[in-house]
């Protein structure tokens, strides 16, 4: 006899797939799993439910943190069950006992990969295992997935890598914080990390850009000219930053050459231009229009777009893709029809309604090549009724946000002519220019006001100069990061990278973290006192900036994350295996550790943390890792 059970990465998709599978369903969140009519078992993990072992837990005879015991190696990676969610993960090892058949449902992506397949692993299920992809909790997409169904071993790849990646981190984390706690911290808890050492310097970078700038002042000009009709216009001069003219005796050169030329030819072009239609959300963009609009930190970003997914609203939110899928094509329908259904978001469709009418089903938007495990973040075919526990609404303006978006994506792109003047005065070209929109397609939902029109002119014609005149202006600093442009720089790092293959190897990917991480990874360095919150600004601490200053600087290049992803994309491929990749990640360890010695021998780590926040110890008498194995295998 066949028994199935599928295993979901959390509750709520669990729920779904029973709601979709033939029969009544019993069981519920009391018995940790659903159940059909013919034993088919729902069952589902808390996320990751097991988690490395720790280095004590392979041997407790060390029990200090002691800078000579590292670095250390796992003879053998083990696991073990996340305390707070043993029970779960116990009524899933017990389930398996009699299952014959395991269907998957992870996340379809390679994290959501790993933590099902780790507990198939731990647990040593031997049977049948299929794979299904639950992108959206919505009925009828989650019962394509469902019928979707695939063989598992297509995913080892998957699996490898985010295994791969899970450990490389770990080796490097948990080597590096102990090792910089007692050399270079002199027991002051100093964490590191591949990612957040290199989120800090980002930000200790742009803090000491700011503090080492200094204003200088340059000099733009504007003339203003009469047309053959009398009107009087202003054209401007702003030269590039490589002809910028920084002095004043100069600058007073440039405008008595420009006022000496009394008339001039006017060079008059119109050209049509296109404002794209805006594609939906990914993690990252929704985060970054959250923090301007609602001042939202990423993590409550994530946690808000979490809550509306889990409530059937919203599609998957760890997503850094925008596209849709070709087949997503025939949804469009059923989710127009739940937006015109809320009454916060039925104003929206109406006009979008008025103004479209038909929705524009572009190659653009829907575009499964350019989709990988997720599409963009869209509404659901389930019109918005409210969350739970949600006092402060903010599951609704994340719904808002997300269908606005969503329409706006189906609309045309902004059609407008742009027309240009220009003139030379003096030997140097003035310009000015406006935009007129001939067709308002998206933005009849987000409309901006078009600059004032520019006086009838023709080609050719004669303006005489009015005036000219100097507009000194100043240089400014660069801004401080806010969460929304940290993110920014944190997905788009390869500019910070110089090596040109390293540069396009990071733009190939979404930068340094993932979608689903990055946001942790903010709240980490703020934790850790690296960075702090003032107002809407993250500003670096004597902390975090001594950090920076006292790490290998292997540890503050980005360009080692695009060696990471590279081989981790060829591993996921079947191009290396996980012992090639391993044994270079230990080898790196142990040169970083190496070097941590040596320089806490000479420097250490010091400064304040947040402002009026707590040292944190991490003294002799904190438990610790013994050393497992010392020195690389052979």
């Amino acid at each position: 006899m066949t028994t199935k059970t599928y295993i979901a990465e959390k509750y709520a998709v669990a729920k779904a797939i029973a709601s979709v599978l033939p029969g009544p369903t019993t069981g519920g969140p009391s018995q940790g799993w659903f159940e059909k009519p013919d034993g088919t078992r729902i069952t589902w993990s808390v996320g990751h439910i097991l988690e490395l072992c720790m280095p004590e837990d392979y041997d407790p005879a060390l029990q200090r943190w002691r800078i000579d015991d590292y670095p250390v190696f796992p003879e053998e990676w083990k696991l073990k069950p996340i305390e707070n969610t043993k029970a779960q993960f116990k009524t899933i090892q017990k389930l398996l006992r009699d299952t014959t058949v395991v269907v998957h449902a992870g996340d379809p992506d390679r994290e959501g990969q790993l933590l099902i397949d780790e507990i198939l692993e731990f647990c040593g299920y031997t049977g049948k295992v299929r794979r299904i992809l639950p992108n959206d909790n919505e009925r009828t997409a989650i019962a394509a997935a469902v019928k979707a169904e695939q063989d598992n071993t297509k995913f080892k790849g998957l699996y490898e890598a985010g295994k791969a990646r899970q450990r490389a981190d770990f080796l490097v984390g948990i080597n590096g914080t102990r090792v910089a706690t007692q050399g270079l911290g002199d027991g002051r808890l100093i964490s590191v990390g591949r990612v957040q050492t290199v989120v800090v310097w980002l930000v200790v970078k742009r803090d000491r850009e700011i503090e080492k700038f200094s204003s200088a002042n340059f000099y733009e000009f504007e003339i203003d000219v009469k047309t053959p009709a009398g009107e009087v216009m202003t054209l401007t001069h702003a030269p590039a930053l490589a002809d910028r003219v920084w002095d004043k005796s100069a600058a007073d050169g440039v405008l008595a050459g420009v006022s000496a030329q009394r008339t001039a030819r006017a060079n008059v072009s119109a050209e049509s231009k296109r404002e794209l239609s805006p594609l939906p959300y990914t993690l990252r963009t929704f985060q970054q229009d959250a923090n301007k609009r609602f001042k939202w930190a990423a993590s409550k970003s994530l946690k808000v777009l979490q809550a509306t997914y889990l409530a059937g609203y919203t599609t998957y939110p760890r997503t850094d893709i925008p596209y849709l899928r070709d087949g997503q094509k025939g949804e469009v329908p059923g989710i127009l029809e739940a937006i015109g259904k809320w009454n916060r978001t039925a104003p929206v469709h109406a006009l979008f309604s008025k103004t479209e009418g038909t929705p524009v089903l572009s190659d653009r938007l829907f575009d499964t090549s350019k989709v990988k495990e997720h599409h963009g973040i869209i509404p659901s075919k389930k019109p918005f009724e409210g969350i739970d526990k949600d006092t402060k609404g903010e599951g609704a303006q994340a719904y808002e946000l997300i269908a606005l978006r969503y329409l706006m994506a189906l609309m045309p792109h902004r059609e407008f002519v742009e027309t240009r003047v220009i003139a030379e005065f003096g030997g140097r070209r003035f310009t000015a220019k406006a935009d007129k929109t001939t067709v308002a397609g998206w933005r009849a939902l987000d409309p901006t006001q078009d600059p004032n029109p520019l006086p009838a002119l023709q080609d050719g014609d004669t303006l005489q100069l009015v005036e000219a005149r100097l507009v000194a202006k100043k240089t400014t600093p660069p801004k401080p990061y806010t969460e929304a442009t940290l993110l920014g720089d944190m997905s788009e790092i390869a500019k910070f990278v110089e090596n040109p293959v390293l540069k396009e190897k990071l733009k190939e990917t979404s930068g340094i973290g993932t979608p689903a991480t990055q946001a942790e990874t903010i709240e980490t360095i703020v934790q850790r006192e690296y960075v702090y919150r003032k107002g809407s600004e993250i500003r670096s601490t004597e902390l975090g900036r001594s950090l920076v200053d006292n790490m290998p600087s292997a540890l503050v290049d980005p360009g080692v994350t695009a060696l990471w992803e590279e081989a981790l994309s060829n591993l996921e491929a079947g191009l290396i295996s996980i012992d090639d990749f391993m044994a270079k990640i230990e080898m790196f360890t142990e040169r970083l550790i190496e070097e941590m010695k040596v320089r806490s021998k000479s420097t250490k780590i010091r400064g304040a943390g947040a402002p009026n926040a707590p040292r944190r110890e991490a003294g002799p008498g904190r438990k610790s890792p013994p050393s497992l194995r010392k020195k690389r295998a052979a």
